[in-house]
């Protein structure tokens, strides 16, 4: 238990080194807002990441990590994932996730369902842009439709689907193959039950609170560029959303990235000097 604590620790302070060195080396410490706007825009994203927080915690509520340590988690994992190229801190949110469930399987379904449903008012906005003729739908549009139509077929289907193979192969002639593929499908019902449960009575909630915190977003853009004499249309609106799904930069996501990761910043230094405080105190005690 003591060597997991360590390594936890470790892999901690890697991601966040990581972060902190892409952030000097990707030069966003490069803001050209008034104080004023600054306030407004750290607003803004106050509430979008609280109910992002909020998002997250519902999925994993179940498991009863309290409050206080919980948002330490997501303030850690939200810095990562806003700073790594690629989605990469999407990583480190599954593993710190997985860690504090004591369950690898509940780190990834709940970053998966989160980005699901991201990615259904995504597609909601790609469709609406291109039913007003705003922008074609792009490969990424065409993906995530395609992708989010896929799921939720197979979580209709599966419980059926399920119960006639697993009575069909346990009924055939026993086999290594037929075990093996009872084992799997065992498996498969297991990522389902963990699924179903995180989601149980709480899919339009979810929705909901998704849908919100990307029309905060939205109005965060409008903000940003009316702060930097940016004519901003629906083109830009479009074109950011794509972006900050996948992580590529442009001068709006930028303002993004650069007030989140100074915020998110100080409050896991505030989150590591106060822990080191306590530990410190008791020491001494």
């Amino acid at each position: 238990m003591k060597n997991r604590t360590i390594v936890y620790n470790i892999t901690n302070l890697l991601f966040i080194l990581c972060a902190v060195l892409m952030l000097i080396y990707n030069k966003v410490f490069n803001l050209n807002l008034s104080f004023k706007f600054i306030i407004i825009a750290v607003c803004l994203i106050i509430v979008i990441h609280s109910l992002k927080f909020v998002k997250i915690y519902l999925l994993l509520m179940e498991e009863h990590i309290p409050i206080k340590r919980f948002l330490k988690i997501y303030i850690k994992t939200t810095f990562v994932s806003i700073v790594l190229p690629f989605k990469l801190g999407e990583i480190f949110k599954i593993y710190s996730y997985g860690y504090e469930t004591n369950n690898a399987q509940k780190g990834i379904i709940s970053v998966l369902v989160d980005k699901f449903y991201d990615a259904l008012i995504l597609c909601i906005i790609f469709v609406m842009c291109a039913i007003f003729k705003i922008h074609n739908i792009n490969i990424l549009g065409i993906g995530l439709i395609s992708f989010s139509i896929l799921c939720i077929i197979c979580y209709l289907i599966f419980p059926s689907t399920y119960h006639y193979l697993n009575k069909f192969f346990i009924n055939a002639k026993q086999s290594k193959v037929n075990n093996k593929i009872l084992y799997v499908l065992d498996e498969i019902n297991e990522i389902y039950k963990n699924l179903n449960k995180m989601l149980k009575e709480r899919q339009l909630l979810l929705f909901i609170i998704t849908a919100i915190y990307w029309a905060v977003e939205i109005i965060f853009i409008y903000i940003i560029g009316f702060a930097n004499n940016i004519h901003i249309n629906n083109l830009d609106v479009y074109e950011y959303i794509n972006d900050a799904f996948i992580g590529k930069t442009n001068l709006l996501f930028n303002n993004y990235v650069c007030i989140c990761s100074v915020l998110f910043f100080f409050l896991i230094l505030i989150i590591y000097i106060s822990k080191a405080y306590k530990e410190v105190k008791n020491a001494k005690n």
